[in-house]
């Protein structure tokens, strides 16, 4: 299952990522702004089983929003949670 969870790298975006990580066969996209913080949780969710992709980017920006769009989708098809 193909999950893209915004604002990941920190609160409750970080707390759905790792839910979702536990679960068996997940692929997860993660996306913040933090890219930092981004790779630590995506690396949380790796040791946990999920493979995780991280995506940097502003979601208040149209431009950066169509940029991780369009990554999402080259990588793997359309996701199936968001």
């Amino acid at each position: 299952m193909k999950v893209v969870v915004t604002g990941a790298s920190q609160g409750i975006g970080e707390a759905v990522a790792r839910a979702f990580a536990s679960r068996s066969n997940m692929q997860l996209v993660l996306v913040a702004r933090n890219l930092e913080n981004l790779e630590r949780v995506a690396e949380s969710c790796r040791e946990e089983g999920a493979a995780a992709t991280c995506i940097e980017c502003d979601v208040t920006r149209d431009v950066e929003v169509e940029r991780m769009a369009q990554r999402v989708l080259e990588d793997g098809g359309a996701p199936d949670i968001v």
